[in-house]
């Protein structure tokens, strides 16, 4: 009998996971909960130890390709490091799967008060399981942070991402929300399970209205078309990273050689855009630096959005700095900073430990508080800039232009080619919820993804 509860625990923990890694298997996002209902429903509820291990299995999973960027960018021992990941996951495990449990058992207040054949005991197990299972994504990605000091969770754990592959299944997204369409989705493999088990018509009509809802969704293919605008064929991506190793000067000026090369063969260019981060250094508004990417050295006129750092004061931001015709315009500081590799929680700033590994070869990112400000790209078009964790650690835009197009720009450079994916998925799902059509400019992904998540690749210098 244990045997049959490990068994299901693994093969939703693999089902859950694997439409994250490979984007072919996406449609698995249906079907990850099928071992955890069935084993409500033909064996019993699980205990909470068992609920633990489907969190702890799930969350390494899904975070393993965070972590191993984490490594990548951070200082310090591997068995430190190692440690320290091994302590978060078992926290996040905990806390996980006393979600799920607590609200499994929650659903139990309704036990003695089901006595039609609708909720016979099977049904009610697999409905309690499914409640509990909707609170563990709420958990993930709405508040799975909070004991680091912010109540912020990991948009790309909730299972709507990968269906994002093909957006049209998330084309009820702007009007449902992604509580109410990640209810369904838990809903159908639900009523599957419970079909199967014991059916009466009320059940078999509900599993058919749902099963009819995102089947038409995958195949609306009708749906009316958005114009491509016309900047987007006056933006080139500028993918590259320019690290300090050499002259500031020099880097400059190989930025605005690459500049001249492309717009002379395509005399259209209006705006470049670098990803986050590809400039790492704090001088890229002075001056002397900003004018060589002036009209004398890049020969015409242009705009160029490209990430860096400066200091203002005692606070050191993570900015895209809006330089046209080699004159800085503004810098558009980011307003949320990703915890442990931009900044430290509040309670660990004076554990030496902590500093040691995460910030021992560079400062603390500080939060700007200025609302966000727009990029004017010509007398009818003008865009939001947005800095990478901004675009998916808020649920809703952090902006008060709904009307404006959103510019994204991320760093995935040394991240797991999966994440980098699912933040180009990320960008494609928040496109649809929030209506806004988005630029995005990452070192991996150069695309325009207008309202219903059709992507457009972007022009780029190779």
């Amino acid at each position: 009998m244990y045997l049959k509860t490990v068994l299901s625990i693994l093969a939703a923990s693999v089902l859950y996971v694997l439409p994250f890694y490979r984007p072919n298997f996406y449609l698995l996002a249906f079907f990850f909960p099928l071992p955890l209902f069935w084993h409500a429903a033909t064996v019993r509820p699980y205990y909470f130890a068992e609920l633990f291990l489907f969190a702890f299995l799930s969350i390494n999973g899904h975070m393993y390709g965070v972590f191993e960027g984490i490594f990548k960018m951070t200082e310090g021992d591997f068995l430190t490091k190692f440690s320290l990941t091994i302590v978060f996951l078992t926290i996040q495990s905990f806390f996980a799967s006393c979600s799920f449990a607590f609200f499994a058992n929650g659903f139990s207040f309704f036990q003695g008060r089901m006595h039609s054949s609708f909720f016979d005991p099977k049904t009610e197990n697999v409905l309690k399981t499914a409640f509990g299972l909707f609170m563990f994504i709420f958990y993930l990605e709405d508040g799975c942070l909070f004991f680091l000091g912010r109540q912020e969770g990991y948009l790309l754990t909730n299972p709507l991402i990968p269906l994002a592959h093909s957006p049209s299944l998330l084309a009820m997204l702007p009007f449902c929300g992604k509580l109410i369409l990640l209810a369904l989705l838990l809903l159908t493999p639900a009523l599957l399970i419970i079909v199967w088990m014991k059916s009466n018509l009320a059940q078999l009509g509900l599993l058919g209205c749902l099963l009819f809802f995102w089947t038409h969704c995958f195949f609306l293919t009708n749906q009316k078309a958005v114009e491509i605008p016309a900047y987007v064929e006056q933006i080139v991506a500028l993918p590259k990273v320019f690290a300090p190793a050499y002259n500031l000067t020099f880097l400059m000026s190989s930025a605005a050689d690459i500049m001249k090369a492309y717009t002379h063969v395509h005399p259209n260019t209006k705006l470049f855009i670098m990803p986050e981060s590809s400039f790492y250094c704090e001088f890229l508004k002075k001056t002397e630096l900003s004018m060589l990417w002036s009209e004398e050295y890049v020969g015409k006129k242009v705009h160029v959005l490209a990430g860096a750092f400066r200091w203002k004061g005692n606070d050191y931001y993570n900015s895209v700095h809006w330089i046209y015709n080699g004159v800085v315009q503004k810098c558009f500081d980011k307003r949320h900073t990703m915890v442990m590799t931009e900044r430290l929680p509040r309670g660990l700033q004076k554990s030496r430990l902590f500093q040691n590994i995460f910030f021992s070869k560079q400062s603390q990112i500080a939060e700007s508080q200025k609302p966000k400000t727009p990029l004017k790209f010509n007398e009818t078009v003008s865009f939001i800039p947005y800095i990478c964790s901004e675009l998916f650690f808020n649920t809703r835009p952090d902006d008060a232009y709904p009307d404006y197009p959103i510019i994204a720009v991320c760093n995935d450079r040394l991240l797991a080619p999966y994440v980098s994916r699912l933040m180009f998925l990320g960008a494609r799902f928040q496109a649809i919820a929030w209506q806004r059509p988005i630029v995005y400019v990452s070192f991996v992904y150069q695309t325009f993804i207008d309202q219903s998540g059709k992507t457009t690749p972007l022009a780029k210098v190779s």
